[in-house]
Protein backbone atom coordinates (compact mmCIF):
# COMPACT_ATOMS: atom_id res chain seq x y z
CA UNK A 1 0.00 0.00 0.00
CA UNK A 2 1.32 3.63 -0.47
CA UNK A 3 0.81 6.37 1.78
CA UNK A 4 0.31 9.91 0.24
CA UNK A 5 2.58 12.87 1.19
CA UNK A 6 2.55 16.48 0.37
CA UNK A 7 6.08 17.75 0.15
CA UNK A 8 6.85 20.99 -1.59
CA UNK A 9 3.26 21.53 -2.84
CA UNK A 10 3.74 18.00 -4.91
CA UNK A 11 2.64 14.62 -3.85
CA UNK A 12 4.70 12.08 -3.14
CA UNK A 13 3.90 8.28 -2.44
CA UNK A 14 5.97 5.53 -0.38
CA UNK A 15 4.75 2.22 -0.96
CA UNK A 16 5.42 0.24 2.03
CA UNK A 17 5.93 -2.96 0.21
CA UNK A 18 9.08 -2.16 -1.36
CA UNK A 19 9.85 0.95 1.28
CA UNK A 20 10.82 3.54 -1.65
CA UNK A 21 9.51 6.77 -2.82
CA UNK A 22 7.42 7.52 -5.90
CA UNK A 23 5.74 9.83 -7.71
CA UNK A 24 3.13 7.84 -8.40
CA UNK A 25 0.30 5.66 -6.28
CA UNK A 26 1.25 1.89 -6.71
CA UNK A 27 -0.91 0.56 -4.93
CA UNK A 28 -4.58 1.60 -3.31
CA UNK A 29 -5.24 -2.10 -1.61
CA UNK A 30 -3.69 -2.46 2.28
CA UNK A 31 -1.71 -4.87 2.71
CA UNK A 32 -3.75 -7.57 4.71
CA UNK A 33 -1.06 -10.24 5.09
CA UNK A 34 -0.95 -12.08 9.01
CA UNK A 35 1.69 -11.63 10.67
CA UNK A 36 4.26 -14.04 10.76
CA UNK A 37 6.92 -15.55 12.79
CA UNK A 38 9.10 -18.33 12.42
CA UNK A 39 10.13 -20.87 15.33
CA UNK A 40 13.85 -20.52 16.38
CA UNK A 41 16.54 -22.38 18.20
CA UNK A 42 17.53 -19.65 20.19
CA UNK A 43 14.85 -17.86 22.17
CA UNK A 44 15.34 -14.35 21.45
CA UNK A 45 13.89 -13.21 24.87
CA UNK A 46 13.17 -15.01 28.28
CA UNK A 47 10.88 -12.44 30.65
CA UNK A 48 11.57 -13.80 34.56
CA UNK A 49 8.54 -12.87 36.91
CA UNK A 50 11.18 -12.51 39.93
CA UNK A 51 8.37 -11.69 42.59
CA UNK A 52 4.83 -10.66 43.03
CA UNK A 53 5.39 -8.05 45.64
CA UNK A 54 6.64 -4.50 45.14
CA UNK A 55 7.42 -1.60 47.06
CA UNK A 56 5.38 1.35 45.37
CA UNK A 57 2.22 1.78 44.40
CA UNK A 58 2.39 3.27 41.03
CA UNK A 59 -1.16 4.59 39.87
CA UNK A 60 -0.81 3.18 36.15
CA UNK A 61 0.56 0.01 37.03
CA UNK A 62 -1.17 -2.45 34.23
CA UNK A 63 0.67 -5.51 37.03
CA UNK A 64 -2.02 -4.46 40.06
CA UNK A 65 1.17 -4.15 41.99
CA UNK A 66 3.08 -6.88 40.33
CA UNK A 67 0.57 -9.44 40.44
CA UNK A 68 -0.62 -9.80 36.85
CA UNK A 69 -3.26 -11.85 35.84
CA UNK A 70 -1.60 -15.17 36.15
CA UNK A 71 0.78 -14.38 38.60
CA UNK A 72 -1.14 -15.08 42.08
CA UNK A 73 0.85 -17.81 42.89
CA UNK A 74 4.51 -18.14 44.67
CA UNK A 75 5.35 -14.83 45.76
CA UNK A 76 8.80 -15.03 44.76
CA UNK A 77 10.53 -17.42 42.17
CA UNK A 78 12.68 -19.89 43.80
CA UNK A 79 15.96 -21.05 42.38
CA UNK A 80 15.18 -24.58 42.30
CA UNK A 81 11.63 -23.80 40.29
CA UNK A 82 13.73 -22.14 38.07
CA UNK A 83 16.37 -24.56 37.53
CA UNK A 84 13.83 -27.46 36.58
CA UNK A 85 11.95 -25.02 34.33
CA UNK A 86 15.17 -23.52 32.59
CA UNK A 87 16.02 -27.04 31.98
CA UNK A 88 13.00 -27.87 30.24
CA UNK A 89 13.24 -24.99 28.51
CA UNK A 90 16.61 -25.86 26.73
CA UNK A 91 14.86 -28.61 24.48
CA UNK A 92 13.27 -26.50 22.92
CA UNK A 93 15.56 -24.11 22.36
CA UNK A 94 18.99 -25.84 22.24
CA UNK A 95 20.52 -23.12 21.03
CA UNK A 96 20.34 -20.98 24.18
CA UNK A 97 18.41 -17.47 24.92
CA UNK A 98 19.50 -13.73 23.51
CA UNK A 99 18.40 -11.92 26.76
CA UNK A 100 17.14 -12.18 29.98
CA UNK A 101 14.91 -9.59 31.54
CA UNK A 102 14.66 -9.73 35.13
CA UNK A 103 10.99 -8.17 35.88
CA UNK A 104 8.26 -8.03 38.90
CA UNK A 105 6.96 -6.69 41.22
CA UNK A 106 10.32 -5.10 42.22
CA UNK A 107 12.78 -7.40 41.23
CA UNK A 108 15.28 -6.30 43.92
CA UNK A 109 12.73 -7.94 46.52
CA UNK A 110 14.23 -11.14 45.54
CA UNK A 111 18.18 -9.66 44.77
CA UNK A 112 19.42 -13.50 45.85
CA UNK A 113 18.15 -15.43 42.95
CA UNK A 114 18.83 -12.94 40.31
CA UNK A 115 22.40 -13.37 41.17
CA UNK A 116 22.63 -17.26 41.75
CA UNK A 117 20.46 -17.38 38.44
CA UNK A 118 23.29 -15.29 36.70
CA UNK A 119 25.64 -17.65 37.95
CA UNK A 120 23.53 -20.59 37.34
CA UNK A 121 23.04 -19.97 33.38
CA UNK A 122 26.49 -18.40 32.67
CA UNK A 123 27.67 -22.02 33.36
CA UNK A 124 25.40 -23.92 32.00
CA UNK A 125 26.06 -22.05 29.01
CA UNK A 126 29.99 -22.27 29.22
CA UNK A 127 29.30 -25.81 29.98
CA UNK A 128 27.72 -26.76 26.75
CA UNK A 129 29.17 -24.44 24.79
CA UNK A 130 26.13 -21.49 24.26
CA UNK A 131 26.44 -17.96 23.82
CA UNK A 132 25.81 -16.33 27.29
CA UNK A 133 22.45 -14.42 27.38
CA UNK A 134 22.84 -10.34 27.70
CA UNK A 135 20.95 -10.09 31.44
CA UNK A 136 19.15 -7.01 32.13
CA UNK A 137 16.71 -5.49 34.63
CA UNK A 138 13.83 -3.14 35.17
CA UNK A 139 13.71 -1.65 38.76
CA UNK A 140 12.29 1.14 40.44
CA UNK A 141 15.53 2.02 41.79
CA UNK A 142 14.15 2.20 45.70
CA UNK A 143 16.86 -0.49 46.79
CA UNK A 144 19.48 0.00 44.21
CA UNK A 145 22.66 0.38 46.46
CA UNK A 146 25.65 0.91 45.46
CA UNK A 147 27.05 -2.36 46.40
CA UNK A 148 24.34 -4.00 44.43
CA UNK A 149 24.50 -1.59 40.97
CA UNK A 150 28.51 -2.24 41.09
CA UNK A 151 27.66 -6.34 41.48
CA UNK A 152 25.15 -6.40 38.52
CA UNK A 153 27.48 -4.08 36.32
CA UNK A 154 30.03 -6.88 37.14
CA UNK A 155 27.69 -9.36 35.70
CA UNK A 156 27.32 -7.26 32.91
CA UNK A 157 23.42 -6.44 33.66
CA UNK A 158 21.82 -3.58 31.85
CA UNK A 159 20.25 -1.45 34.89
CA UNK A 160 17.09 0.45 33.42
CA UNK A 161 15.56 2.68 36.17
CA UNK A 162 11.73 3.28 36.10
CA UNK A 163 11.43 7.35 36.51
CA UNK A 164 8.99 10.05 35.46
CA UNK A 165 10.72 12.98 34.70
CA UNK A 166 10.83 15.99 37.36
CA UNK A 167 10.13 15.01 41.46
CA UNK A 168 6.23 16.70 40.48
CA UNK A 169 5.70 14.38 37.75
CA UNK A 170 6.81 11.33 39.22
CA UNK A 171 5.58 11.70 42.51
CA UNK A 172 2.03 12.13 41.50
CA UNK A 173 2.43 8.53 39.71
CA UNK A 174 5.23 6.62 41.81
CA UNK A 175 4.69 6.38 45.67
CA UNK A 176 4.68 4.46 48.13
CA UNK A 177 2.03 2.52 50.23
CA UNK A 178 1.85 5.17 53.06
CA UNK A 179 1.60 7.85 49.70
CA UNK A 180 4.87 9.70 50.05
CA UNK A 181 6.82 10.41 46.49
CA UNK A 182 9.86 8.37 45.12
CA UNK A 183 11.96 10.46 43.53
CA UNK A 184 13.83 11.95 46.38
CA UNK A 185 14.81 8.37 47.40
CA UNK A 186 15.78 7.05 43.84
CA UNK A 187 17.88 10.07 43.54
CA UNK A 188 19.99 9.51 46.20
CA UNK A 189 20.45 6.17 44.72
CA UNK A 190 21.74 7.28 41.66
CA UNK A 191 23.88 9.93 42.60
CA UNK A 192 26.09 8.00 44.87
CA UNK A 193 27.28 5.42 41.35
CA UNK A 194 30.31 6.28 39.76
CA UNK A 195 30.34 4.28 36.82
CA UNK A 196 27.00 5.07 34.78
CA UNK A 197 27.64 3.08 31.73
CA UNK A 198 25.23 0.43 31.76
CA UNK A 199 22.79 2.48 33.49
CA UNK A 200 19.01 3.31 31.43
CA UNK A 201 16.25 5.36 32.70
CA UNK A 202 12.74 4.11 31.29
CA UNK A 203 10.73 7.42 31.42
CA UNK A 204 6.59 6.53 31.11
CA UNK A 205 4.61 10.15 30.05
CA UNK A 206 0.81 9.91 31.64
CA UNK A 207 -1.50 11.72 32.38
CA UNK A 208 0.05 13.46 34.97
CA UNK A 209 2.77 14.79 32.74
CA UNK A 210 0.05 16.30 29.98
CA UNK A 211 -2.43 18.11 33.02
CA UNK A 212 0.97 19.66 33.69
CA UNK A 213 2.17 19.73 30.51
CA UNK A 214 4.15 23.39 29.07
CA UNK A 215 6.44 23.75 25.42
CA UNK A 216 9.87 21.82 25.24
CA UNK A 217 8.77 20.07 29.35
CA UNK A 218 9.91 16.38 27.37
CA UNK A 219 13.47 18.40 26.59
CA UNK A 220 13.73 19.64 30.11
CA UNK A 221 13.06 16.54 32.21
CA UNK A 222 15.60 14.37 28.95
CA UNK A 223 18.23 17.23 30.47
CA UNK A 224 17.65 16.73 33.84
CA UNK A 225 18.53 12.56 32.77
CA UNK A 226 21.23 13.53 31.24
CA UNK A 227 22.62 15.38 33.88
CA UNK A 228 22.05 12.45 36.47
CA UNK A 229 24.58 10.26 34.13
CA UNK A 230 21.88 7.72 32.50
CA UNK A 231 23.60 6.98 29.24
CA UNK A 232 20.40 5.59 27.29
CA UNK A 233 16.78 7.12 27.91
CA UNK A 234 14.17 4.92 26.98
CA UNK A 235 10.30 6.87 26.32
CA UNK A 236 6.76 5.10 26.90
CA UNK A 237 3.53 6.87 27.01
CA UNK A 238 0.91 5.50 28.85
CA UNK A 239 -2.41 4.31 27.62
CA UNK A 240 -4.56 3.71 30.66
CA UNK A 241 -7.67 4.32 31.24
CA UNK A 242 -7.14 6.95 33.62
CA UNK A 243 -4.50 8.44 31.13
CA UNK A 244 -6.86 8.05 27.95
CA UNK A 245 -9.45 9.86 29.73
CA UNK A 246 -7.61 13.20 30.44
CA UNK A 247 -6.17 12.69 27.06
CA UNK A 248 -9.86 13.01 25.36
CA UNK A 249 -10.23 15.95 28.25
CA UNK A 250 -7.05 17.97 27.25
CA UNK A 251 -6.91 16.23 23.17
CA UNK A 252 -5.46 19.94 22.44
CA UNK A 253 -3.08 19.88 24.66
CA UNK A 254 -1.94 15.77 23.94
CA UNK A 255 -1.77 16.80 20.55
CA UNK A 256 0.93 19.39 21.16
CA UNK A 257 2.49 17.42 23.20
CA UNK A 258 2.90 14.67 20.83
CA UNK A 259 3.94 17.14 18.08
CA UNK A 260 6.39 18.66 20.52
CA UNK A 261 7.46 15.32 21.82
CA UNK A 262 8.25 13.67 18.36
CA UNK A 263 10.05 16.36 16.51
CA UNK A 264 12.56 15.67 20.24
CA UNK A 265 12.80 12.46 18.85
CA UNK A 266 13.93 12.90 15.22
CA UNK A 267 15.68 15.64 16.24
CA UNK A 268 18.01 12.88 18.81
CA UNK A 269 17.99 9.84 16.48
CA UNK A 270 19.91 12.28 13.86
CA UNK A 271 22.14 13.16 15.81
CA UNK A 272 25.99 12.42 17.36
CA UNK A 273 24.94 11.76 20.90
CA UNK A 274 21.75 10.29 20.85
CA UNK A 275 20.67 8.92 23.85
CA UNK A 276 16.92 9.25 23.55
CA UNK A 277 14.76 6.42 21.87
CA UNK A 278 11.05 6.16 22.23
CA UNK A 279 10.02 2.40 21.30
CA UNK A 280 7.66 2.67 18.76
CA UNK A 281 9.34 5.47 16.71
CA UNK A 282 12.10 3.71 16.89
CA UNK A 283 9.96 0.01 15.33
CA UNK A 284 8.64 2.12 13.07
CA UNK A 285 12.35 3.20 11.90
CA UNK A 286 13.56 -0.21 11.95
CA UNK A 287 10.64 -1.49 9.60
CA UNK A 288 11.34 1.43 7.21
CA UNK A 289 14.72 0.61 6.84
CA UNK A 290 15.11 -3.18 6.94
CA UNK A 291 12.36 -3.76 4.02
CA UNK A 292 11.13 -6.46 5.45
CA UNK A 293 8.73 -8.10 2.99
CA UNK A 294 6.58 -9.93 5.69
CA UNK A 295 4.56 -7.43 8.32
CA UNK A 296 6.14 -8.70 11.95
CA UNK A 297 4.55 -7.79 15.31
CA UNK A 298 5.25 -8.86 19.01
CA UNK A 299 6.87 -12.27 18.52
CA UNK A 300 5.64 -13.01 22.11
CA UNK A 301 4.19 -16.50 22.82
CA UNK A 302 6.82 -17.49 19.66
CA UNK A 303 10.19 -16.17 20.39
CA UNK A 304 9.70 -14.13 23.44
CA UNK A 305 8.63 -15.70 26.58
CA UNK A 306 7.87 -14.83 30.13
CA UNK A 307 7.83 -17.68 33.14
CA UNK A 308 6.19 -16.84 36.13
CA UNK A 309 7.11 -17.59 39.80
CA UNK A 310 5.50 -21.02 39.98
CA UNK A 311 7.80 -21.68 36.69
CA UNK A 312 4.70 -21.43 34.37
CA UNK A 313 5.50 -19.66 30.56
CA UNK A 314 2.88 -16.63 29.51
CA UNK A 315 3.35 -15.32 26.23
CA UNK A 316 3.90 -12.11 27.95
CA UNK A 317 4.19 -10.49 30.99
CA UNK A 318 0.78 -9.10 29.86
CA UNK A 319 -1.13 -11.83 29.04
CA UNK A 320 -4.23 -13.21 31.20
CA UNK A 321 -3.45 -16.62 29.86
CA UNK A 322 -0.82 -19.53 30.70
CA UNK A 323 0.59 -20.41 27.61
CA UNK A 324 2.56 -23.48 28.79
CA UNK A 325 2.99 -25.29 32.77
CA UNK A 326 5.62 -27.99 32.00
CA UNK A 327 3.58 -30.22 33.95
CA UNK A 328 1.28 -30.92 31.97
CA UNK A 329 1.82 -33.70 29.17
CA UNK A 330 -0.95 -33.75 26.88
CA UNK A 331 0.67 -31.00 24.92
CA UNK A 332 4.11 -29.86 23.84
CA UNK A 333 5.09 -26.41 24.05
CA UNK A 334 6.59 -26.47 19.84
CA UNK A 335 2.58 -26.83 19.49
CA UNK A 336 1.48 -23.93 21.57
CA UNK A 337 4.16 -21.83 19.88
CA UNK A 338 2.83 -22.72 16.25
CA UNK A 339 -0.71 -21.14 16.95
CA UNK A 340 1.11 -17.69 17.76
CA UNK A 341 3.32 -18.36 14.51
CA UNK A 342 0.45 -16.88 12.23
CA UNK A 343 -1.69 -13.57 13.90
CA UNK A 344 -4.87 -11.62 12.19
CA UNK A 345 -4.26 -8.38 13.01
CA UNK A 346 -7.94 -6.12 13.91
CA UNK A 347 -10.17 -5.37 10.81
CA UNK A 348 -9.10 -1.20 11.67
CA UNK A 349 -5.18 -2.21 11.26
CA UNK A 350 -5.99 -4.24 7.97
CA UNK A 351 -7.33 -1.43 6.24
CA UNK A 352 -5.03 1.29 7.75
CA UNK A 353 -2.25 2.97 5.59
CA UNK A 354 0.37 2.64 8.65
CA UNK A 355 -0.17 -1.40 9.03
CA UNK A 356 2.90 -2.28 6.89
CA UNK A 357 5.09 -0.62 9.40
CA UNK A 358 3.32 0.08 12.55
CA UNK A 359 4.35 -2.19 15.59
CA UNK A 360 1.77 -0.29 18.46
CA UNK A 361 -1.13 -3.23 18.04
CA UNK A 362 -0.42 -5.68 21.14
CA UNK A 363 -3.11 -8.33 21.14
CA UNK A 364 -2.86 -8.92 24.66
CA UNK A 365 -4.12 -5.73 25.63
CA UNK A 366 -7.42 -3.77 24.68
CA UNK A 367 -9.93 -6.83 24.35
CA UNK A 368 -7.39 -7.42 21.30
CA UNK A 369 -8.34 -4.32 19.37
CA UNK A 370 -6.62 -0.93 18.87
CA UNK A 371 -5.77 1.94 21.23
CA UNK A 372 -7.25 5.32 18.84
CA UNK A 373 -5.26 7.40 20.73
CA UNK A 374 -2.51 5.14 20.28
CA UNK A 375 -2.98 5.24 16.66
CA UNK A 376 -3.58 9.12 16.44
CA UNK A 377 0.44 9.08 18.02
CA UNK A 378 1.50 6.45 15.32
CA UNK A 379 0.10 8.00 12.38
CA UNK A 380 1.87 11.27 13.32
CA UNK A 381 5.05 9.43 13.98
CA UNK A 382 4.22 7.81 10.14
CA UNK A 383 3.91 11.06 8.44
CA UNK A 384 6.55 13.40 10.20
CA UNK A 385 9.32 10.39 9.76
CA UNK A 386 8.76 9.73 6.13
CA UNK A 387 8.15 13.55 5.45
CA UNK A 388 12.16 13.69 6.73
CA UNK A 389 13.72 10.84 5.03
CA UNK A 390 11.91 11.99 2.07
CA UNK A 391 13.99 15.59 2.81
CA UNK A 392 17.34 13.31 3.67
CA UNK A 393 17.07 10.66 1.03
CA UNK A 394 20.42 12.07 -0.74
CA UNK A 395 22.07 13.19 2.75
CA UNK A 396 24.01 10.01 2.99
CA UNK A 397 25.66 11.34 6.40
CA UNK A 398 22.57 11.97 8.30
CA UNK A 399 21.39 8.45 6.92
CA UNK A 400 24.03 6.77 8.33
CA UNK A 401 24.25 8.49 11.48
CA UNK A 402 20.58 7.51 11.83
CA UNK A 403 21.46 3.81 10.97
CA UNK A 404 24.24 4.27 13.46
CA UNK A 405 21.76 5.09 15.97
CA UNK A 406 19.27 2.34 15.60
CA UNK A 407 21.92 -0.37 15.35
CA UNK A 408 23.27 1.12 19.12
CA UNK A 409 19.19 0.71 20.20
CA UNK A 410 19.21 -2.60 18.86
CA UNK A 411 22.49 -3.74 20.32
CA UNK A 412 21.38 -2.57 23.58
CA UNK A 413 18.15 -3.75 23.93
CA UNK A 414 18.20 -6.84 21.70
Amino acid sequence: MSYKLAVNEKDVYFNFESCTFSSEELDKHANKKLYIHSLDNRLSKLYILVTNSCNLQCKYCFANCGTYENNRGSNMIDMDTFRDKFLELQKNYPDGIDIIQFFGGEPLLNYAFIIECIQFVNEYCNTNKIKIPKYSIVTNGVLLSDSWYNELRNYHVFITISLDGTISVNDSNRFFVNGKGSFQQIYNNIIQFNNKEQLTVEFSISDSLIEQYYHDMAKDIIEEFRELGFQFIITNIIYSDDSIKVYRENYKTYKKFINDYIELLLKELFSEQCQLYDIQLTNLVINILSKADVRNTCTCGVNNLTMNTDGQLLTCSMSKDILFDFEDKEVTLDELRKSYCMVTPPESCQSCSCQKVCSAWCRELDNKETMPYKCTLIKVMVKRLLTLLYSLKSNKADMKMLIHNIKEFINRMG
